[in-house]
């Protein structure tokens, strides 16, 4: 598995770090980014991301959600990244005792994606704090009928 970035998401001060997010799915047009969760669940993600999807490609690589308990996948991600991003120290001794490049590790508070923008989750489970999105396009699609006769054992063709 060829990974483009490596960010740990984790809650600081209770927030969840939007502008993280929402920049790294972006970013995941050019590639794989997997998010490595740290006490994060991936259903609050799913709250950040719903809005943006569907302003996207489906075609994209997109995102992979990988628990930091999950050893293997963790060290398999780490190993392959061009780059990781580690929010914590934690994250970045063990990204780096599963054999990441020191040179490839960077901190989330000193880059580009550092968050501008954290939510909170609601009880019931919304976002506060989410920036407004515009609607997705939408696009007509057009289906060509076709009449096609069936004999015993032939395939239909369009």
């Amino acid at each position: 598995m060829h990974v483009q970035n490596v960010i740990e998401i984790t809650q600081t001060d209770g927030l969840l770090p939007a502008a993280v997010i929402i920049t790294a799915y972006r970013a995941s047009r050019y590639g794989l980014v997997v998010f490595v969760l740290n006490d994060v669940a991936p259903a609050a993600i799913d709250v950040i991301l719903d809005p943006v999807v569907s302003t996207m490609p489906l075609s994209i690589p997109g995102v992979l959600y990988v628990h930091m308990s999950d050893e293997a996948r963790v060290c398999q991600a780490v190993t392959s990244a061009e780059t990781v991003y580690a929010a914590t120290e934690a994250f970045r001794n063990l990204a780096v005792g599963y054999g990441a490049p020191p040179g490839n590790i960077r901190s989330v508070l000193t880059s580009e994606l550092w968050p501008r923008k954290r939510v909170r989750l609601t009880s019931s489970g919304e976002a506060r704090g989410l920036p407004p999105m515009r609607p997705a396009p939408t696009r007509a699609v057009l289906y060509r009928a076709c009449r096609t006769r069936l004999r015993d054992g032939e395939i239909a063709r369009a």
